[in-house]
Formats: structure tokens, C-alpha cells, sequence
């Protein structure tokens, strides 16, 4: 049985909202909505964004662009922290080439150091005591000193100066150490200047041939004073230094002098051959 001329009234019963879809539908058992009338959740008045925007649908994808940029924006820093972890490991890389190379240089450089301060060790002699060089026996480049053999012969500071003579063979048997020595030097006459006054300290036990005087023994005397009084200043002696020594080694009366040679040729006078 119809029923004509039936109205349809606007309800407020709330409307169905389908996943994806884009319109809303009214419930189960009811007709379209009449025209002109008013939607329950939609305001007089208001645009299609506003409408969109009270739609779940689109507040879904909101949120998902916003997720999707948050995910942009945290792959971009990690990028941008590996490409800072790439650049700090290459730099260290390269610092710890650097300092292996810078390694090995210095133990280049110390070992040839080290090769060089040895060659000058050898090539120096060190003077057991301090003093002024008298004289020099190997003088020439490159020339081989033999084993043993004197190189330098120095005169040591803060010693007394030492005169070595030779004593011929008939008086060393008269020469005693501690004996008193009178020395006169060739550069200062000693009949201006004077002389210097001396002690006997060494007497060689052996004898030596001198081309002039046949066998003698070196004798050491040292200087009581190294100054001479020369013209009003003091003279230093040098070493090299040419001198006389006349060693005192007894003392005997004017008499002896007188009757020596009287005695002497009594002597060879009364001999038979």
C-alpha cells in the first residue's frame, strides 16, 4: 500500500563516514536528506578546506605528510652526520699516515746522528789535562799513526815548568834527585838577567846515544819560579825554550880547586907502563 504525498523531515540522526570515501551517507533505513537541509557537524557559513579538514580521512593523511616529513628531515641529518663520521675518519686517516711518516724521519735523522757523533769521537783526541799544545807529531791529512807513537806533547796548566837536560855519562854517577839545579836560559843571558833556580825529579836509569856527545841520561828538573825579572817586567817562560842546566852536586873547598890539578899529575907522573 503506498503512502502518497509523505514528507521526509530532517533528522539529526549522525551520519556514516565510509573509509575513502568522500561524502557522508545517512544511516540504514533512511532517505536522502531534504534539500536545504543542514548537515549535523557542518557550520553555516563554512568553506570546503574546513570541511576536509573535520573529515578523519584527511586527518590521517595530515598526519602522515607531517610523519613523512619528520622522517625526511631525520634521514637528512643522518646523512648529514655520516658524511661528518666519513670526513672526520678520512682526516684521521691521513693525520696518522702523516705521523708514521714524520716517525720514520726522526728515526732516520737520529740513527744518522747518532752515526755522525761517532765519527766525531773518533776523529777527537781528548787531552787528559788542560794545557798548551808543545808539539804536534802527526800534522798531515789523512796520514796513519802508528800504534803507541806520541801524537801531542802538551805542557799542562798550573805546573810548575820542567827543564830536561842531558847529563853526560862521567857525571851521572854523581847526580842525585833532590840535587840543586841552576838553570840559565839561551833567550835571556844570564850574565844580564840572571838565572833561575831548579830541582832534580827524574834521572833516567838508562842511557841514550846523542850524535854529539856520545851516552847520556835525561835528567828532569823543575823550576822553582816560572817569572824572570828581564828589564823591569816579568818575563813568562814558554815551553820550547832553550836552556842550560849546571846540577850542584856537592860542595867542595878553595883548596880543592888549588890542589886538584897538583894532584892529578903526582898521580899520572908516578905511573909505570
Amino acid at each position: 500500500m503506498a503512502i502518497r504525498g509523505a514528507r521526509h523531515e530532517p533528522v539529526d540522526a549522525p551520519a556514516r563516514v565510509r573509509p575513502g570515501l568522500g561524502r557522508r551517507e545517512p544511516p540504514l533505513g533512511q532517505g536522502p536528506p531534504a534539500r536545504g537541509a543542514r548537515l549535523p557537524g557542518r557550520r553555516p557559513g563554512s568553506g570546503r578546506d574546513a570541511a576536509l579538514a573535520d573529515r578523519p580521512g584527511h586527518q590521517v593523511d595530515d598526519h602522515r605528510r607531517r610523519r613523512r616529513g619528520l622522517g625526511l628531515v631525520v634521514l637528512g641529518q643522518g646523512r648529514h652526520r655520516s658524511h661528518r663520521r666519513g670526513a672526520a675518519g678520512a682526516d684521521l686517516g691521513q693525520a696518522a699516515q702523516e705521523r708514521a711518516e714524520a716517525e720514520g724521519l726522526s728515526a732516520t735523522r737520529a740513527d744518522a746522528l747518532r752515526k755522525a757523533e761517532q765519527k766525531r769521537q773518533l776523529q777527537t783526541l781528548t787531552a787528559p789535562v788542560g794545557g798548551v799544545v808543545q808539539a804536534v807529531s802527526v800534522t798531515t791529512l789523512g796520514e796513519v799513526a802508528e800504534t803507541g807513537k806520541a801524537l801531542v806533547t802538551i805542557v799542562p796548566d798550573g805546573e810548575a815548568p820542567v827543564v830536561e837536560a842531558l847529563v853526560l855519562n862521567k857525571g851521572a854517577g854523581f847526580v842525585r834527585v833532590g840535587d840543586l839545579a841552576v838553570i840559565k836560559l839561551e833567550a835571556y843571558p844570564s850574565t844580564r838577567y840572571g838565572t833561575l833556580d831548579g830541582e832534580v825529579t827524574q834521572i833516567s836509569p838508562d842511557a841514550i846515544v846523542d850524535e854529539k856527545r856520545g851516552l847520556v841520561f835525561p835528567v828532569r828538573a823543575k823550576v822553582s819560579k816560572s817569572q824572570l825579572r828581564v828589564d823591569g817586567r816579568q818575563a813568562l817562560l814558554s815551553a820550547g825554550m832553550s836552556a842550560s842546566v849546571e846540577i850542584v852536586t856537592g860542595k867542595r873547598r878553595v883548596i880543592d880547586f888549588v890542589w886538584s890539578p897538583v894532584v892529578k899529575t903526582v898521580s899520572e907522573a908516578g905511573r909505570e907502563r
